[in-house]
Protein backbone atom coordinates (compact mmCIF):
# COMPACT_ATOMS: atom_id res chain seq x y z
CA UNK A 1 0.00 0.00 0.00
CA UNK A 2 1.09 3.19 -0.67
CA UNK A 3 0.32 6.74 1.34
CA UNK A 4 1.35 10.27 0.61
CA UNK A 5 2.08 12.74 2.49
CA UNK A 6 0.87 16.22 0.51
CA UNK A 7 2.01 18.92 2.32
CA UNK A 8 0.65 22.39 2.39
CA UNK A 9 3.83 23.85 0.51
CA UNK A 10 4.95 20.64 -1.61
CA UNK A 11 8.41 20.29 -0.43
CA UNK A 12 11.08 21.99 -3.28
CA UNK A 13 13.85 20.01 -2.04
CA UNK A 14 15.09 16.13 -1.04
CA UNK A 15 15.99 17.53 2.23
CA UNK A 16 12.51 18.89 3.46
CA UNK A 17 11.30 15.70 2.34
CA UNK A 18 13.47 13.85 4.45
CA UNK A 19 12.59 16.19 7.27
CA UNK A 20 8.97 15.24 6.92
CA UNK A 21 9.88 12.35 7.03
CA UNK A 22 12.20 11.88 9.76
CA UNK A 23 9.68 14.01 12.12
CA UNK A 24 6.85 10.89 11.46
CA UNK A 25 9.04 8.45 11.92
CA UNK A 26 9.64 7.90 15.82
CA UNK A 27 5.73 8.43 15.93
CA UNK A 28 5.45 5.46 13.83
CA UNK A 29 7.85 3.32 15.58
CA UNK A 30 6.08 3.90 18.87
CA UNK A 31 3.23 2.09 17.30
CA UNK A 32 3.38 -1.40 18.83
CA UNK A 33 1.26 -2.76 15.42
CA UNK A 34 4.37 -1.70 13.24
CA UNK A 35 7.02 -2.65 12.84
CA UNK A 36 10.24 -2.68 10.36
CA UNK A 37 9.82 1.43 10.20
CA UNK A 38 12.74 2.55 7.48
CA UNK A 39 13.76 5.33 5.56
CA UNK A 40 15.13 4.71 2.45
CA UNK A 41 16.61 8.14 2.04
CA UNK A 42 18.41 7.09 -1.68
CA UNK A 43 15.30 6.72 -3.71
CA UNK A 44 14.30 9.06 -6.30
CA UNK A 45 11.56 10.10 -3.84
CA UNK A 46 12.50 9.32 -0.47
CA UNK A 47 9.92 6.90 1.50
CA UNK A 48 9.48 5.23 4.56
CA UNK A 49 8.91 1.68 4.42
CA UNK A 50 6.59 -0.13 7.56
CA UNK A 51 4.44 -3.41 8.09
CA UNK A 52 1.54 -3.52 9.48
CA UNK A 53 1.45 -6.32 12.37
CA UNK A 54 -2.26 -7.15 12.21
CA UNK A 55 -2.30 -8.14 8.35
CA UNK A 56 1.24 -7.78 7.66
CA UNK A 57 0.48 -5.34 5.00
CA UNK A 58 3.46 -3.49 3.63
CA UNK A 59 3.49 0.00 3.74
CA UNK A 60 5.17 2.85 2.19
CA UNK A 61 4.76 6.38 3.00
CA UNK A 62 6.37 9.11 0.65
CA UNK A 63 5.91 13.36 0.61
CA UNK A 64 4.72 14.80 -2.57
CA UNK A 65 7.78 17.09 -3.29
CA UNK A 66 8.28 18.47 -6.97
CA UNK A 67 9.64 15.45 -8.47
CA UNK A 68 7.03 13.13 -6.98
CA UNK A 69 4.88 11.35 -9.61
CA UNK A 70 2.83 8.57 -8.07
CA UNK A 71 -0.27 10.49 -8.17
CA UNK A 72 0.04 11.22 -11.66
CA UNK A 73 0.77 7.79 -12.47
CA UNK A 74 -2.05 6.42 -10.52
CA UNK A 75 -4.10 8.73 -12.89
CA UNK A 76 -2.74 7.58 -15.76
CA UNK A 77 -3.08 3.45 -15.48
CA UNK A 78 -7.34 4.09 -14.10
CA UNK A 79 -7.45 6.55 -17.67
CA UNK A 80 -5.78 3.29 -19.87
CA UNK A 81 -8.03 1.16 -17.75
CA UNK A 82 -11.29 2.97 -18.87
CA UNK A 83 -10.42 3.22 -22.18
CA UNK A 84 -9.48 -0.56 -22.23
CA UNK A 85 -10.98 -2.70 -19.54
CA UNK A 86 -9.47 -6.08 -19.90
CA UNK A 87 -6.21 -3.90 -19.36
CA UNK A 88 -6.86 -4.13 -15.89
CA UNK A 89 -6.45 -8.28 -15.59
CA UNK A 90 -3.13 -7.88 -17.91
CA UNK A 91 -2.32 -5.64 -15.18
CA UNK A 92 -2.85 -7.67 -12.31
CA UNK A 93 -1.11 -10.66 -13.52
CA UNK A 94 1.71 -8.31 -14.34
CA UNK A 95 1.72 -6.96 -11.52
CA UNK A 96 1.59 -10.53 -9.73
CA UNK A 97 4.44 -12.26 -11.78
CA UNK A 98 6.93 -9.19 -11.03
CA UNK A 99 6.30 -9.46 -6.76
CA UNK A 100 7.11 -13.42 -7.39
CA UNK A 101 10.37 -12.22 -8.84
CA UNK A 102 11.27 -10.21 -5.93
CA UNK A 103 11.03 -7.11 -8.50
CA UNK A 104 8.28 -5.05 -6.95
CA UNK A 105 10.53 -2.81 -4.30
CA UNK A 106 11.81 -0.62 -6.51
CA UNK A 107 13.96 0.85 -3.71
CA UNK A 108 15.95 -2.30 -3.59
CA UNK A 109 16.16 -3.33 -7.07
CA UNK A 110 19.49 -2.69 -8.83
Amino acid sequence: MDLVIIPQKVAEFESDTITILEGIKPHLESNPLIKNVTIIRGASTPVIKLEYLDNHIKVDISVKDIKHRGIECVKLVQDYVKQYEPLKKLLLVLKYIIKLANLNDPYLVT
